[in-house]
């Protein structure tokens, strides 16, 4: 999808719309490609969490690992690993980029469904719903394998497509 493909919309915000007559309908990102997006984006977030998180615990002397210690480091290891999670995903979408890590690699982005870019507040509104979308067996990631525009259950909710960069 080319720039020229599309036209600014009204009130000149420079913002690019799909939503314009005889405008041609964006390619939406498939699931595969979504989802190896999301896993790239999750490791990378991961081995980010791990490095901090045993920075941060020190060394231990000890030989032996205690049930208490490992228990600490679980949860500030999920504690640290969620707040990071909801600002990369809301910063990292939000404005003119559209893309986290993983989707910039797989040549994807995130947009409002008329094409514009997407808002602070619903890049952070995506981002939980990612936790949403997990609920239930992740059946809210797996509907986009039926849905037309591979919509998932955060996508629909915030009004968010995930289409293909030229």
């Amino acid at each position: 999808m080319t720039n020229s493909n599309l036209i600014e919309s009204p009130a000149g915000s420079g913002a690019l719309s799909f939503a314009e007559p005889g405008n041609r309908h964006p390619q939406y990102a498939s699931f595969s490609r979504r989802f190896l997006a999301y896993a790239l984006d999750n490791l990378f977030l991961a081995i980010l969490t791990f490095v901090v998180m045993t920075q941060a615990m020190g060394e231990n002397d000890s030989a032996s690992i205690r049930l208490d210690t490992c228990l600490a480091f679980f949860w500030l290891f999920y504690g640290f690993y969620t707040t990071a999670f909801l600002g990369y995903f809301t910063l990292m979408t939000a404005g003119t980029g559209g893309a986290t890590i993983g989707k910039r690699l797989l040549g994807i982005k995130v947009t409002l469904t008329d094409g514009r870019d997407v808002t602070y507040g619903r890049a952070l509104a995506r981002s939980i719903g990612y936790y949403i979308s997990t609920i239930f067996l992740y059946i809210g990631f797996l509907i986009a394998i039926i849905d037309k525009r591979h919509q998932t259950f955060h996508d629909k909710i915030t009004g968010t497509v995930v289409v293909e960069i030229d």
